[in-house]
C-alpha cells in the first residue's frame, strides 16, 4: 500500500505493466466526490470540491490560489504524461465512470466509497499520503451534514402555518430516516428497510451489484430531516456501508487532518450572497479549468503568476474578504 505520492506513482506503473487494459488512475475532473482533490492533500493545503479551507488561526484560504498546490499539479501532469491517468477523466460522465469501475477497469479511482460503483469487495481505501517532508495533511471537506435551504416557505404562501406544520413532521425520527435513505413495503422494487413489529426500521442488505445511493434515490424524499447518533438502535439500524465508511474516516483520515475547522454553513444577507455568487460564477470555472489544463498540459509553475492575476481580476480578494467576514461573525457568535 503506497504511503507517498512517489510510491503511488510506482503502484500505478505496476498496474499498467501487469494489465495492459487497466486504467491505473481515474476520477471525474472537478466532479465533487469523484474529483482528484483527495490526492492533492499531500501538497500545501490540498484541495476540496468548493476550494475553501480554514487555517488553525481561522483564516480563509482558496486552495486553488495557494502556491503549495503547484507540485501536486505537476505530479498529476507527470502521471498523465506517462499514460497513468484515464484519458477520459476530463469528459466522461458519472454513469460511464462508475460502469468502468464496476468492470474492474481501474487500479485506483476516487469516489464516495467503494460501494459507489457496486464494487465493495474489489477495492480498499487508500490511506493518507504524506508529503516529501514526511508530513500528512488530509484536507477537510465542507460538506458537514448540515444543509441550508432544504425547504423554503415563500411570501406567496397563503397558509405558511400549515406548511410549517407539514415540514415539522419531516423531523419525526421515523419519517426522517425514510426521507434520508428510502422507505419500505414497495412490492415493485427493492426496498431500503424492513418495518419490524416494534415499529422500528431495519436496513435490508443491498443486493449484489446494486449501488446503495442509486437504490436510495428511488424512494428517499430528501428535504428537511435529521438523523442523530442516538437514533441508531432506537428507531433504525446503521447501514453497513455507512458504518464501514465511518470506520475508514476514523482510522485512515481523521488522525491526519491538520486543520481544526471546516468552513461552516453560515447565514448571509441577500446582498452578500448575491455578490459571492456573482464572483464565484466566473472565478470558480476559470480556476477549475486551469486545474484541468495543467494536469493535461503542464506549465503550472510558468503560468502561475498570470493565473493569480486573473483570479484577482475576477474578484478573488473581495471574495475572500466576504468569506472571512462571514467566518469571523460565525466565530464571534459562537463565543
Amino acid at each position: 500500500m503506497p504511503t507517498t505520492p512517489d510510491e503511488l506513482t510506482e503502484v500505478l506503473r505496476a498496474f499498467k505493466a501487469a494489465k495492459p487494459d487497466c486504467l491505473p488512475l481515474s476520477f471525474v475532473m472537478n466532479g465533487g466526490n469523484e474529483d482528484v482533490c483527495i490526492l492533492l492533500s499531500a501538497f500545501g493545503f490540498g484541495d476540496n470540491p468548493d476550494h475553501y479551507v480554514v487555517t488553525n488561526d481561522k483564516q480563509v484560504v482558496y486552495t486553488l490560489a495557494d502556491e503549495g498546490i503547484i507540485p501536486g499539479l505537476e505530479w498529476l501532469h507527470q502521471l498523465y504524461e506517462e499514460g497513468l491517468i484515464d484519458p477520459e477523466v476530463f469528459t466522461h460522465d458519472f454513469n460511464t465512470y462508475v460502469s468502468k469501475a464496476a468492470g474492474n477497469r481501474y487500479g485506483v479511482y476516487t469516489a464516495w466509497d467503494s460501494n459507489s460503483a457496486g464494487t465493495p469487495t474489489d477495492y480498499v481505501a487508500l490511506p493518507a499520503l504524506k508529503n516529501a517532508n514526511g508530513e500528512y495533511n488530509i484536507t477537510r471537506q465542507n460538506a458537514m451534514g448540515f444543509d441550508l435551504g432544504r425547504a423554503v416557505i415563500t411570501c406567496t404562501n397563503k397558509y405558511p402555518e400549515i406548511t410549517a406544520a407539514w415540514i415539522d413532521q419531516l423531523y419525526d425520527p421515523i419519517i426522517s430516516v425514510q426521507a434520508n435513505w428510502g422507505t419500505y413495503g414497495d412490492e415493485t422494487q427493492d426496498n431500503i428497510f424492513e418495518l419490524l413489529d416494534d415499529g422500528t426500521l431495519s436496513h435490508l442488505p443491498i443486493p449484489d451489484g446494486v449501488v446503495p445511493y442509486e437504490l436510495r434515490m428511488k424512494t428517499n424524499l430528501g428535504g428537511p430531516l435529521a438523523i442523530l447518533d442516538e437514533y441508531y438502535g432506537v428507531y433504525t439500524t446503521k447501514p453497513a456501508d455507512a458504518a464501514a465508511r465511518l470506520d475508514d474516516m476514523k482510522n485512515l483520515y481523521a488522525p491526519y487532518m491538520q486543520m481544526d475547522y471546516n468552513f461552516p454553513p453560515v447565514f448571509l444577507d441577500s446582498a452578500t450572497t448575491e455578490r459571492i455568487t456573482q464572483i464565484e460564477a466566473d472565478l470558480k470555472p476559470f480556476a477549475e479549468s486551469q486545474k484541468a489544463a495543467w494536469i493535461m498540459n503542464g506549465n503550472v509553475a510558468a503560468e502561475w503568476d498570470g493565473y493569480i492575476s486573473n483570479l484577482k481580476a475576477y474578484g478573488l480578494d473581495e471574495l475572500l474578504g466576504l468569506k472571512q467576514a462571514a467566518l469571523d461573525s460565525y466565530f464571534a457568535n459562537m463565543e
